[in-house]
Formats: structure tokens, C-alpha cells, sequence
């Protein structure tokens, strides 16, 4: 994976909890002092302005032409603006518009600030700076932060193209547009959860089987699967467009992040808000390309940044680990909205989805607010709408869930993928049955006032009477736990608690939304 160099920032007077960035158009010194530099003089500017000067009046395929062979962008990653027409290049397009603005830039970017890590912090931007910041992006004037390598692509190209195009089009339909903001926050755990004794129930959850992006969650807080540096791979001339390159391509504005945010801590979200979707997209990974323009509506959406642990859930400080961080980010004010998630940290992170499944939900439940979940045709946790199901019936807390979770994972049930993508210790890998019979045999042992570890003792002394330990014995040992959960589980079922599809995964079909 690419790791971008920071860009230089500078303590801010204003504040402690952020950094103001070192502009183009400024050096930092070596007492950290800033000097304001001619922009005139910056040699990417003084060819947009002899570009400028000499094909005012050209044609648009010269402009192109000129421009490409300038310098400004580089010779071996522009193949993908060979493809873009008329409307970007012409004497008065979109390309005009964006050297406008540079031209401009340092009456308009008066002190850009970055946030600071571990210190909570909410920078504000109005659409027309995000465009300019990634105005300067495009002709490479951040010299740690260039556009110029996802020129290469024909299909990143169109992405970022058509975001420029857009903003220049709905500034001419609304002035108003341009004023609108967009902003980061950086969000910090502020007091540790009592997990374990946790009294919160569980939120209200809509179930998607269908493959769905979370990005198609209009109405909703969507969670981005994110790296720990936003972005992921970009901008890379070959990067692994997965689902957080996917955000970024059809939300350009979200470039901003890597340029505000420095790399996001162990208990820190991100949560963006204000975001104007502007494209389509098909495939995923190599096959993904753009799909035209997105029209169908013209929702503001905001975006939580959530970077899941390398390597899934293993003990109770990867658990913790995981559980937090979601909180912090599933906390945030919502106003109302439900969080779109899905399978976070389950694929190249390692991230086991029954327990990822668990831990999603329980920090939904602590921050009251309700969970869309994209399955995305996974089979493992089907049974996720009945199993939400039964925990409500049951009025099962968050603080109930967590420890059933925690002793599973004591008990050698582990919720991570080795490096080769196969599951360690496969076969305690528990389902969504075992984690509610886990929990509804402990409600009973309770009931019958028995811990646990006075069951487990009992146990013990039966297998001490019985030397040996034959099979037949523990068949009948194994037979007579599982009745006591059958029993629990039939008495749930008879009252309409919880649905068949609970007594095992994918053994019957299942709505494609299904509203618990």
C-alpha cells in the first residue's frame, strides 16, 4: 500500500487542537515560521498563465493539446485526459474555471487547517475551497498529494473530470452552491465503555441481502471501510479499488481528508459531512469503471471513516480495539438517520463477518441509532434479521452480547483469517445459533442460580465419576446442553421470539429487507 508523505503543517495560533498546512504559495522556515512566496512566480503557475495568454481564443483540441505538453500535468500519466471532450477544454469549460481559481487561490485559502491526532476537532470548508484545494491537486501543486498518477486511468479520469464538471455546472444553476459546506470532523473516544456491563438494548435493524453498495443508502450515515491513512491506495496510478477507493470515486470531494486528517488513532473516527455524489460506477477492483453522471438526486451525505483492525478479532483487546472504535464513529450526531454498514474489516483486514456482525451491533445499541446492513450476498450471517430478532424478544442487553462474545473468544473461537485467507481454528467458528444459545443457557443457569463456572465444575465432577470418559457419556453430556437450549430456543419460537431461520444459517430463505 501507498503511505503519503504528510504535507507540512505548521502549530495554529487559533488552536491546539489543529495544524494550518504549508500553502503553495508559502515556505516553512526553519524556526517553523511561515514566508508568503509570489504566486506569480511559482513556475506550475507561470505556465498556466502562458497557456493561458496564447490559446485564449483556440480551439478546444489545441487547448488540450498545449496544455498536455505544458509540463503542468505529467507526459506519462495523462493518457486519460486524451479522452475528455469539448466541454472540459473549451475557452470557457471547466479547465478555464479551475485555473481561475488557482490563480486566485491564496485570497481564497486563507489558512487551511489540519486536525491533530488524539485532540477532537471540526474543520469547515465551503465547496468552493474543497474545489480549489482539489483544483491545486490536479496541476500538482501539493507536492507530497498529486492527482497526476490516476490521470492514467481512463476510468479515474472520467471520475475526477466529471466532479470538476459538475461543481462548475450546479454553481451556474444555484450561486448558493458554492457556499455550502463541507466538514471533517475528528472524533476521539472521551470516556471508556463498561462493555461488560452495558444495560443498552439493541436498535432497530434493516437487513439487505441483495448485493447493494453502501453508498446506495441515500437517506443515511454510510460507513467507510477505511485504511488507517484515508484513502487507501489513492492516488496511485494502480491502486486496489476497493470499497473505500469506491467512496472516493464517486464522492471527489472526500480527497480533502488525507489533506486535513493525518493518520487516524487506535480510538478516533472521521465523520464527513455535506458530500455531493456526483458519479456512477460499475464493477470492482481491476473491473471498476466509471458509468456516467449521478442524477438521481441531490442528497448532502456524510461518511464515517472507520479503520478496522489488521487482522480481525482475536481476544478481548482486538475486541475492545474494534468495538470502540465503531462506537466512536456510530455516536456521532446523526440527526436521526440510520448508519449504513456492512462486512467492515472482513476482507483484506482479515475480519471474521459473524463477529464483525456482533461487534457492529453492539456499538449500534450503545449509541441508540439504528443499523442498515448490506449483507452483500454473504451466507455466513443470513440468519442476522432472526438472530436481531431474538435478542430484542429476549430484551437482551449489549453488556449480555459482549461477554457471550468474549467467552466464545476465550473458548478458542477465533474471528480471524491467516495471511494465506484461511480461517484459523475453522471449526470453532461459532454461528449466530451458538452466540443466542450461548446466551439464553447462561440466562437459564442463572435462573437456576448457577455461574458458569459452577456448571463447568459440576461437569468436571461427572466426568471424575465416570473414569474414562467414554463416549457414550459424552454424547449424553453434549445431548443434554443442547436440549437445555433446544428447550430455551422452542420456548422462544412457541411465542413468536424468534424465527425458524435462527436454528441454523441459509436453511431458509430469507427476505431481502427485513425490518427488525
Amino acid at each position: 500500500m501507498m503511505v503519503p508523505t504528510m504535507l507540512q503543517s505548521i502549530k495554529s495560533p487559533q488552536s491546539p487542537t489543529v495544524r494550518r498546512i504549508v500553502l503553495p504559495w508559502e515556505s516553512l522556515e526553519e524556526d517553523e515560521s511561515v514566508k508568503t512566496l509570489d504566486w506569480e512566480a511559482n513556475p506550475l503557475v507561470r505556465k498556466l498563465r502562458f497557456w493561458h495568454q496564447e490559446h485564449k481564443k483556440s480551439s478546444w483540441k489545441v487547448r488540450r493539446d498545449s496544455i498536455l505538453s505544458s509540463g503542468v500535468f505529467h507526459e506519462h500519466y495523462s493518457e486519460g485526459l486524451m479522452s475528455v471532450g469539448e466541454k472540459f477544454f473549451a475557452p470557457n469549460g471547466v479547465l478555464q474555471r479551475m485555473v481561475d481559481e488557482v490563480f486566485g487561490a491564496p485570497s481564497i485559502l486563507t489558512g487551511v487547517l489540519m486536525t491533530v491526532p488524539k485532540e477532537e476537532a471540526t474543520i469547515t470548508l465551503s465547496k468552493n475551497q474543497v474545489f480549489v484545494i482539489l483544483s491545486l491537486c490536479a496541476f500538482n501543486f501539493f507536492e507530497n498529494y498529486r492527482f497526476n498518477s490516476m490521470f492514467a486511468s481512463e476510468s479515474m479520469t472520467s471520475c475526477l473530470i466529471n466532479y470538476y464538471c459538475r461543481y462548475v455546472a450546479d454553481t451556474k444553476k444555484d450561486s448558493t452552491y458554492s457556499t455550502t459546506w463541507v466538514s471533517v470532523e475528528r472524533r476521539v473516544l472521551q470516556q471508556k465503555v463498561d462493555w461488560a456491563n452495558s444495560t443498552h438494548l439493541f436498535p432497530p435493524l434493516k437487513f439487505v441481502v441483495k448485493k447493494t453498495g453502501i453508498e446506495d443508502f441515500r437517506e443515511s450515515y454510510q460507513v467507510n471501510f477505511a485504511d488507517r491513512y484515508p484513502g487507501g491506495t489513492l492516488p496511485s496510478p494502480q491502486p486496489d479499488i476497493v470499497q473505500e477507493e469506491i467512496l472516493f470515486m464517486v464522492y471527489p470531494e472526500l480527497f480533502v481528508v488525507p489533506i486535513l486528517v493525518p493518520p487516524i488513532e487506535a480510538e478516533e473516527s472521521i465523520v464527513v459531512r455535506g458530500l455531493t455524489r456526483v458519479n456512477k460506477y460499475k464493477g470492482y477492483q481491476t473491473s471498476f469503471r466509471y458509468d456516467g453522471n449521478f442524477t438521481s438526486d441531490k442528497q448532502l451525505n456524510s461518511i464515517i471513516f472507520m479503520d478496522a483492525r489488521h487482522g480481525g478479532i482475536r481476544d478481548e483487546p482486538s475486541l475492545l480495539r474494534d468495538l470502540n472504535k465503531a462506537y466512536v464513529g456510530f455516536s456521532c450526531e446523526t440527526y436521526g438517520k440510520a448508519i449504513a454498514t456492512g462486512h467492515w474489516g472482513c476482507g483484506a483486514f482479515g475480519g471474521d463477518k459473524i463477529l464483525k456482525a456482533c461487534v457492529q451491533l453492539m456499538a449500534a445499541g450503545e449509541s441508540d441509532v439504528p443499523l442498515d446492513y448490506a449483507n452483500y450476498g454473504a451466507v455466513e450471517i443470513l440468519d442476522f434479521p432472526s438472530f436481531h430478532k431474538g435478542l430484542l424478544a429476549e430484551g437482551v442487553t449489549v453488556g449480555e452480547l459482549y461477554k457471550c462474545v468474549l467467552a466464545l473468544l476465550e473458548n478458542d473461537y477465533s474471528g480471524s483469517i491467516d495471511k494465506n485467507g484461511k480461517r484459523l481454528k475453522k471449526e470453532l467458528v461459532p454461528s449466530l445459533t451458538d452466540i443466542f444459545e450461548v446466551i439464553l443457557a447462561k440466562r437459564l443457569l442463572l435462573r437456576r442460580g448457577m455461574s458458569v463456572d459452577s456448571a463447568k465444575e459440576k461437569a468436571r465432577e461427572a466426568r471424575r465419576q465416570n473414569p474414562g470418559g467414554s463416549q457414550n457419556s459424552r454424547s449424553h453430556s453434549q445431548s443434554g446442553r443442547r436440549d437445555i437450549a433446544d428447550r430455551v430456543v422452542r420456548r422462544s419460537m412457541s411465542s413468536g421470539n424468534l424465527a425458524r431461520a435462527s436454528r441454523g444459517a441459509g436453511k431458509e430463505p430469507v427476505e431481502k429487507q427485513a425490518q427488525g
